[in-house]
């Protein structure tokens, strides 16, 4: 099955735009699904699973990506004690001009 299946599977993981070493690890996952449900996969259907589940990798690889980028970006803006403090003054100062 990896000999027949495998360069499909990469190039499906390459054009779904992952890095090298990603697609070579969801690559390798694909594999050890099919391993873990050889009994689930029907005979001559093997390269539609290997796909469908290569693209499930990398779909929830990317989404976790993409909430790590987001969560990032979220501490980023908080930023750090000393500006939150220096803000809550500044707001604080804001709301005596005001009144």
């Amino acid at each position: 099955m990896f000999d027949l299946h495998q360069q499909a599977v990469w190039r499906t993981l390459r054009r779904y735009g992952l890095d090298p070493d990603a697609d070579a690890e969801l690559g390798q996952q694909a594999y050890l699904v099919a391993v873990e449900r050889v009994d689930d996969i029907w005979p001559g259907s093997e390269r539609a699973f290997l796909l469908g589940t290569a693209l499930r990798l990398a779909r929830k690889h990317r989404r976790s990506a993409a909430l790590l980028q987001l969560e990032t970006r979220v501490e980023e803006r908080v930023g750090a004690p000393e500006r939150a403090e220096a803000r809550t003054i500044a707001l604080d100062l804001i709301d005596r001009v005001l009144s």
